[in-house]
């Protein structure tokens, strides 16, 4: 007998993956996923309060930025005053 005539068949196919994702959620259906369309300033404080919380948001946020890569720059640059200095 050939060796395909010895081949167990499984008429409900194959079982190895079935309950795996019983129970799963749609990873686009989450809300910690979504992007929040208003900043994150709370709502309780007035209209003018809240451009203004936002612009000092900002401020910081470029501060922030600029400080980590003078931070960044100054330790590159550190490590070649150092190999030449050897």
């Amino acid at each position: 007998r050939s060796q395909a005539a010895k081949i167990k068949v499984n008429p409900r196919g194959n079982l190895w993956a079935t309950g795996h994702f019983m129970g799963k959620k749609s990873v686009t259906g989450s809300p910690h996923l979504e992007t929040p369309e208003e900043p994150a300033v709370p709502m309780v404080f007035g209209p003018s309060l809240r451009a203004l919380l936002e612009d000092m948001m900002e401020l910081l946020t470029r501060e922030l930025l600029k400080i980590l890569l003078q931070e960044r720059l100054l330790d590159e640059n550190q490590g070649k005053y150092d190999l030449t200095d050897q």
